[in-house]
């Protein structure tokens, strides 16, 4: 196996607070890793050094791919007021050499064709979120990483959005994906990092921490 992600003793520190604490982990090419946690855990600011948004204040990180190469969903996203769904995919698609087809962009938005001259900025939560998922993918990134998906979603989107990422496990792309959501580990992941106040607790697969207590 190949290590896609690699960190090596990591911490931050903000002001006098330590966010995390001595995390040392790799993630492989093709695996599917649940970073979970309760709010506070330090899931975003770890998804926040590997995207290298900011620096650790100890350690080192490996990251194999290069930035085009990743797909990035962030718990939240602030679209533009005045630009409409098919001028936002157009404007991202334009940045890569082999995007999303029509025809695979309306699997993941199934929408009406008149749905995508509508500003984004007046959709749903939830229809934001699928297209802020296109736009994370639309480039057919090796690696996917994603914070928080499923914030806003309604329980059908919610499910639609789990069944792009099954596929995307099965076609071989990578995803880091975290959550504080335990019910949604099961939906596709095969191994699990429980994180606690900035500490790793639990490294294993869904099935091995179900039976543990610190999994619930």
């Amino acid at each position: 196996m190949t290590s896609i992600i690699e960190l090596k003793k990591i911490s931050k520190t903000f002001g006098e607070k330590k966010v995390l604490k001595n995390i040392s982990l790799s993630i492989e090419k093709g695996e599917c890793v649940a970073l979970l946690g309760k709010n506070g855990a330090g899931k975003s600011t770890l998804i926040n050094l590997i995207l290298n948004l900011f620096y650790p204040t100890e350690g080192s990180i490996i990251l194999a791919y290069e930035k085009k190469e990743i797909g990035f969903l962030s718990q939240r996203t602030r679209f533009p007021d005045d630009v409409t769904i098919k001028e936002m995919l157009d404007f991202v698609s334009s940045f890569s050499d082999n995007p999303l087809s029509e025809e695979e962009i309306g699997a993941i938005l199934p929408f009406e064709k008149e749905k995508y001259n509508q500003l984004v900025a007046t959709c749903s939560g939830g229809e934001q979120r699928l297209v802020d998922t296109c736009l994370a993918i639309i480039n057919r990134p090796k690696l996917l990483i994603v914070d928080e998906p499923t914030a806003s979603m309604d329980t059908s989107t919610r499910n639609h959005f789990w069944h792009l990422i099954k596929e995307l496990k099965q076609k071989g792309t990578t995803i880091l994906f975290t959550t504080h959501y335990v019910e949604e580990v099961d939906y596709c992941a095969n191994r699990v990092i429980l994180l606690d106040q900035g500490e790793i607790r639990a490294d294993n697969t869904p099935y091995h921490l179900r039976t543990k207590s610190d999994y619930h």
